[in-house]
């Protein structure tokens, strides 16, 4: 429901009556400009902003919390592991191919529609579609004819390592409901009996008539088609127009993020002596992301995850969806640790 002003007889100083729309805000008087729908006189805004809505309602309105058991969330997973635990080759595997759903807003997921429950429903912060992990040791064979000194130095070596893959988080759940998605009300658009001379700001206010409420882009076409390497999300993909009175998709198709992807590995050697061989000597040598794997994230309040458009209807983000920073690197460690 629209908040409009009440009509009035007196015109402003345009000579133009104001009818249908909030205080100070006639987008069909322009000054000219073609970006604005400011009166020539410079005194009144382009939109609904919130002192008009507040001159515009009888009442000051307040927030009111209502505590209720209503949020509901779900988890389906396959797993399967494959261990060997035996032999000079040890490892153990375990792969989940899972889905958590739920209503969003809870748990620092970004909110959606607060009205209808049931338009908050999709994938949650915390759903990780692929997840592979994989641990083990391999014992380097023995040399049995060799002297001494040879097989004290080739034997007992031993590698190690673990390796670990799993795909993103879905990227609307857990940054932003609708990407800071910035768009206009075309010229020519008539509603509450006027029509507009030039493009306008969308905002909350003059498409639903409430600032109170996330202004969500209808969808041109799956954002996850059409994706170049690096990119997570098509910025082409949303609608850069917003028709006053409709609303668009609050869940949009999952957007998975980047993945995540390290490899650690140790290779080591133990020397044994004295008479009951109870002294030991060990040479460790460690690879922390040892195949220095860079993987790609969004930082916080990330730019690249912003859909914003001009009046014309173009994207004005050209790295939009794009993840263009990295972070990890390969770390090496040398140990010797005597016991005993």
């Amino acid at each position: 429901m629209f908040n409009a002003a009440v009509c009035g007889t007196t015109a402003n100083s345009t000579g133009t009556t104001v009818c249908g729309w909030l205080p100070n805000c006639d987008p069909t008087v322009t000054n000219g400009s073609g970006s604005s729908c400011d009166h020539p006189d410079g005194n009144h805004g382009n939109g609904y902003t919130t002192n008009q809505v507040l001159k515009a309602r009888p009442l000051s309105y307040g927030t009111v919390k209502i505590i209720d058991h209503k949020m509901y969330s779900n988890y389906n997973s396959l797993q399967v592991t494959w261990n060997k635990q035996s032999g000079p080759l040890t490892f153990l595997t375990n792969y989940t191919f899972g889905k958590a759903l739920g209503i969003r807003g809870e748990g620092g997921s970004a909110i959606g529609d607060p009205t209808v429950l049931r338009n908050n429903y999709g994938t949650l912060p915390n759903n990780r579609t692929h997840i592979f992990n994989v641990a083990y040791v391999y014992e380097f064979p023995k040399v049995a004819n060799a002297s001494r000194f040879v097989k004290q130095l080739a034997n007992g070596w031993q590698i190690s390592g673990i390796g670990q893959y799993q795909t993103g988080a879905d990227l609307q759940a857990s940054v932003s409901s609708n990407f800071n998605y910035s768009a206009f009300i075309p010229a020519g658009t008539t509603f509450m009996g006027k029509t507009l001379a030039v493009p306008i700001q969308a905002s909350t206010s003059n498409v639903l008539g409430t600032g109170d409420l996330t202004l969500m882009p209808a969808l041109t076409c799956d954002p996850r088609s059409g994706l170049k390497a690096h990119q997570y999300i098509n910025g082409a993909c949303f609608s850069p127009f917003a028709t006053p009175g409709q609303q668009g998709a609050y869940i949009f198709p999952s957007l998975t993020g980047p993945g995540f992807f390290n490899t650690d590995v140790s290779l080591f050697k133990n020397f044994t002596f004295g008479p009951s061989e109870n002294k030991k000597l060990q040479f460790r040598l460690s690879g922390n992301n040892f195949l220095n794997h860079p993987n790609r994230t969004f930082l916080n309040s990330d730019q690249h995850l912003n859909v914003s458009f001009n009046s014309s209807g173009t994207i004005t983000n050209p790295n939009c969806g794009y993840a263009t920073n990295t972070i990890g690197h390969r770390i090496m460690q040398m140990m010797v640790k005597f016991t005993w």
